[in-house]
């Protein structure tokens, strides 16, 4: 059975007065450690609402953990589908990773039928250095931040990792 993400309000009294700072439970090495959400609110229900968004969209996304044969290239369209619907970044930026995704990436390791859990460093070199040969700068570093923030989000989302090889 899957586990569900939990969290926490961490309150902290500043020079400012009490802040509150939501935070999600993570398993690092079986033992919970908090990842805080990188904000802070003046009120604790602001502070609650917050948490409860992130635990719910945490606990609704899609878990590598039941599926660890999903493609890579399946992780990363899912990755770039919540993206679009958190609606959280600009447009054009947004653009650039759809672009990245779909003309590149995903067409990559569709061929590769190469899974989440055998994505290593070794793999993403591959790939940036066959890039490099056809690619700008500015969109080769498009690539490493999708690719980088789809492998981040598989290990958040998940207690899965991919191998550090």
């Amino acid at each position: 059975m899957p586990k569900s993400v939990t969290g926490n309000i961490h309150k902290k009294k500043t020079k400012s007065g009490i802040r509150y700072y939501p935070y999600i439970n993570i398993q690092v090495n079986g033992k919970n450690k908090p990842e805080y959400l990188g904000c802070s609110f003046a009120t604790k229900k602001e502070a609650t609402a917050r948490l409860s968004n992130e635990i719910t969209l945490r606990n609704s996304s899609p878990g590598v953990a039941h599926n660890s044969n999903i493609l890579f290239a399946d992780w990363v369209a899912m990755w770039l589908a919540e993206k679009e619907k958190l609606n959280k970044i600009q447009q054009v930026t947004l653009d650039n990773y759809r672009h990245s995704v779909e003309r590149h990436i995903i067409p990559y390791f569709t061929a590769k039928k190469l899974r989440l859990s055998e994505i290593d460093w070794t793999v993403l070199e591959r790939y940036m250095q066959e890039k490099a040969k056809t690619l700008c700068t500015s969109s080769l570093k498009c690539h490493r931040i999708v690719l980088s923030q789809a492998l981040k989000s598989a290990r958040k989302q998940t207690d899965f990792g991919f191998a550090h090889g």
